[in-house]
């Protein structure tokens, strides 16, 4: 895939309703606030404020398979807490990092599906394997490094040619920043077996779900789907909206046109261009 004109992509500051990185970046970031907000009034309120804390982890993390039994709904807490400030603030700079890929290649529907599914469902396979093999259990994961891990994969297998440019002349392969990326996540926790099974798992969830979006099935764009029906559904003026947006004829202006290109790029993704209007985008690009 040719991504030379994503150099002068739109940033993704612009549209946050059209920006499904920004909006989860943004939801992880008040989850840590409220556990440990939640925290610091244990401090102020009780005689053994670590004790309380610590026994509301487990109904928030993830442990082993005889826990998940009592308290299922921990597989879908367990990623958005973070133990710490500067494991959360890593974490999101990969997430960034390996998310502006995603959204610009494929759009920003399928950030929060692919986000959910690789957490839900590597989680489930950790827990799988320690009923098998108890060994490998851990104490409690609070963590979102699978969902991040699962951006990285998905991020190489939809465009391993991927570069960040840095300036017009200087710019770094994908594959050099997964290698950091990699040795990072696995060197920190190569006496962990839980991580590792996690990590496996999820790279593997990464590269399902892109063999899906190739083949043209588009979970993402099957919920956002689901969830306006449900907004038009109960909200009258929204429908209405709908119905007449579906009228409008746009004018083929040159303005208008590349604006079209790149908000249709924005929801559907690179993927859903036509190869005229690829080459349109790449010949406007040029002119920058």
């Amino acid at each position: 895939m040719n991504t030379n004109f994503l150099k002068n992509r739109p940033s993704l500051k612009a549209r946050y309703g059209q920006n499904g990185l920004i909006q989860l970046v943004l939801s992880i970031g008040v989850a840590f606030i409220l556990l440990h907000g939640m925290k610091v009034i244990f401090i102020i309120s009780s005689d053994a404020p670590q004790n309380v804390f610590s026994n509301m982890i487990p109904y928030l993390a993830i442990s082993n398979f005889d826990d998940f039994l009592e308290r299922p709904w921990t597989i879908l807490t367990y990623f958005w807490g973070h133990a710490s400030f500067w494991n959360l603030l890593s974490n999101m700079l990969w997430l960034y990092c390996f998310g502006s890929i995603i959204q610009t290649l494929v759009g920003y529907k399928e950030i929060f599906p692919l986000f959910i599914i690789a957490n839900v469902l590597s989680g489930l396979v950790y827990l799988g394997a320690g009923a098998i093999f108890p060994e490998i259990q851990h104490s409690f994961i609070l963590n979102a490094l699978p969902g991040i891990v699962s951006f990285a994969a998905a991020s190489f297998f939809l465009a391993p040619q991927f570069r960040f440019y840095i300036t017009e002349h200087l710019s770094i392969p994908l594959w050099l920043v997964l290698l950091v990326f990699t040795l990072l996540s696995l060197g920190s926790h190569l006496n962990n077996s839980a991580y590792i099974t996690l990590i496996i798992a999820s790279a593997l969830i990464g590269y399902l779900y892109v063999i899906m979006l190739k083949n043209g099935f588009r979970p993402g764009e099957k919920m956002h789907r689901l969830w306006h029906k449900v907004q038009h559904g109960f909200s009258p003026d929204l429908r209405k909206a709908a119905q007449i947006k579906k009228k409008i004829d746009f004018n083929n202006q040159p303005g208008e046109y590349m604006d079209r290109l790149l908000d249709k790029i924005n929801k559907k993704g690179i993927q859903s261009l036509t190869e005229k209007e690829r080459k349109d985008l790449e010949n406007a690009s040029k002119n920058l």
